[in-house]
């Protein structure tokens, strides 16, 4: 019998043959696997004429799993997003095309929002709100120190957090 030593390069052609099927393999496995658990369109996309309704309840949910809202509570919250959703919308029809409108409307209805949902909260969960409003504002002075190097030109806009009663300074 005679045998011939197979040269480096062959062992090294079928190493990088064998590592390529094995991540090709992985990611067609990974592909498939999430292209099944998408669920198909959203919620939104599927009842626009219901959109208030169904970011209030994601947003009433958020909030009882972060401020620990009461069954009571909850319910009072729900109606309260509506109404500001209802609102924000309507706002946004009556400013289209003017964004510094669009944005003190927003403004006003956050104020507005913040002083009605303080009137249901307790205080451990005002005091949890604040917390979460402080950690929002500080991530949004983070966006503000880099609109500079993303919209160059752009005029430079007040933080929520300033002149805004009831906000966290």
């Amino acid at each position: 019998m005679d045998s011939k030593k197979i040269p480096w390069w062959k062992w090294l052609l079928a190493a990088c043959g064998v590592l390529t099927l094995v991540i090709g393999g992985g990611l067609l496995f990974s592909l498939l696997r999430s292209a099944g658990s998408s669920g198909g369109a959203s919620e939104i996309t599927l009842h626009p004429e219901r959109q208030n309704e169904i970011l209030a309840a994601r947003r009433t949910e958020s909030l009882c799993t972060r401020l620990g809202l009461e069954a009571e509570q909850e319910a009072e919250v729900s109606a309260i997003l509506q109404e500001f959703m209802a609102k924000r919308n309507a706002d946004r029809e009556a400013n289209a095309g003017n964004v510094f409108a669009m944005m003190q409307a927003r403004r006003a209805g956050m104020q507005e929002l913040d002083g009605k949902l303080r009137a249901v909260l307790k205080p451990e969960q005002i005091e949890k709100l604040d917390a979460l409003k402080a950690d929002l504002f500080g991530r949004m002075g983070q966006l503000q120190q880099l609109r500079p190097l993303l919209a160059p030109g752009m005029p430079e806009l007040p933080l929520p957090t300033q002149n805004a009663p009831g906000n966290p300074q």
